[in-house]
């Protein structure tokens, strides 16, 4: 895989150059929750998005159920509403 193009859902038609490969042991996997914190570009502001519905297809959940993928911006002078979680 190293030095050649990865195309994704992420990286779109053109994709990016892989440089390396991260190998790790294979591991049972119980349960698999999504999470990520990101920038809101269009709320100029990070988001927390998280779901309980799997992480490797989360693009796939999204898709089909948008409705489990749950988002928690956060205001940079205020912080997280963690009421709002409740």
């Amino acid at each position: 895989m190293c030095g050649n193009t990865l195309v994704t859902k992420q990286t779109g038609e053109d994709g990016i150059k892989c440089n390396c490969v991260y190998i790790v042991e294979k591991i049972e996997i119980e349960k698999e929750f999504y999470l990520s914190i990101t920038l809101d570009r269009a709320a100029g502001m990070p988001v927390i998005i998280y779901s309980k519905e799997g992480g490797m297809a989360i693009e796939d959940v999204a898709h089909a159920t948008p409705e489990k993928i749950h988002k928690i911006h956060i205001n940079v002078d205020t912080g997280m509403d963690l009421d709002s979680l409740i």
